[in-house]
């Protein structure tokens, strides 16, 4: 049998001798069967996304301002993903409330988080947080918080996530911690607080590494 191309509604696939050599959806994402060895100037990677984890590890995104509205979300994450950093810088809400972070696997997920929240000094306060992963406890609506929060999948869709606060306002120190287990592989990230307060001052941004 020679080369032949075979396409369906969703696929069009090269093959020869019957065996499938290269593949293209119809987001035009394309796999190899035998992708070209690094050795050889190739990436060693049957796939774009794999490919990229190969060139840059850490996959950066774009920051947001957090200047305005609720919610900050990020779209896009690729099937794979084993940790995920969010960076915040001077982020600040009109309410008293915690940021928090969810996941999303095809749709927000807004509850069934285990974590805690707590700050230190010049007072020491902890909250239990079910919305999402802590990032900062109740800090009223005057802080500016910085930090970084990574999440890591412990094994399956089970993740588990650990944050640092700096509150420039108030002199505190934040830390939050948390897990949760998902339904499937995590597509989106919403940047938010508990009580859905008002961003006014500050930026997000978040990377990924597969």
């Amino acid at each position: 049998m020679a080369s032949s191309i075979e396409t369906t509604s969703s696929t069009t696939v090269l093959k020869n001798q019957g065996t499938a050599y290269i593949s293209v959806d119809t987001d035009e994402n394309v796999t190899l069967a035998h992708p070209l060895a690094l050795a050889s100037g190739g990436t060693g990677a049957a796939s774009a996304a794999a490919a990229a984890a190969a060139i840059a590890p850490i996959q950066l995104q774009t920051a947001v301002a957090t200047t305005s509205g609720t919610t900050k979300d990020f779209t896009g994450i690729p099937a794979g993903v084993n940790k995920i950093t969010v960076t915040y810088n001077g982020v600040s809400d009109n309410g008293s409330s915690v940021i928090i972070a969810q996941l999303g696997t095809s749709g927000i997920v807004t509850s069934g988080y285990v974590a805690t929240a707590v700050y230190i000094a010049p007072s020491t306060s902890v909250t239990a947080v079910t919305a999402g992963f802590p990032m900062s406890n109740d800090a009223g609506a005057a802080a500016a918080m910085s930090g970084i929060l990574h999440l890591v999948r412990h094994t399956g869709n089970e993740w588990v996530g650990t944050a640092m606060s700096n509150d420039e306002t108030n002199t505190q120190v934040h830390y939050g911690v948390g897990k949760i287990a998902l339904a499937g592989e995590v597509d989106a990230l919403r940047f938010t607080t508990v009580s859905a307060a008002t961003f006014d001052a500050g930026s997000v941004n978040i990377s990924w590494e597969f």
